[in-house]
């Protein structure tokens, strides 16, 4: 079984403040692997297989009450083999 390993952190805006439902959507080699979305401090917590790099794309749940001040989408590579903050 392969090992677990996890992404974490908090999305803040840019007065510092936290941005909750913020929808962050794993995929690794294009495949949909999960979906989450920060809590209401703005944190997220997710563990993946290790393996090849993923790729986390941060975007604007639809919930949120002034979606105009956030930029659409974020992208990030992480590492697929080493936990990641």
């Amino acid at each position: 079984m392969p090992r677990q390993i996890t992404y974490s952190g908090t999305v803040t805006d840019q007065a510092q403040q936290p941005v909750t439902s913020m929808v962050i959507c794993l995929y690794r080699k294009r495949e949909l692997i999960d979906r989450i979305s920060t809590d209401e401090s703005g944190a997220y917590s997710v563990e993946v297989s290790e393996g090849e790099p993923v790729t986390l794309c941060f975007n604007p749940g639809q919930s949120m009450i002034n979606k105009t001040k956030y930029n659409p989408s974020v992208v990030a590579n992480v590492p697929g083999n080493k936990d990641a903050v």
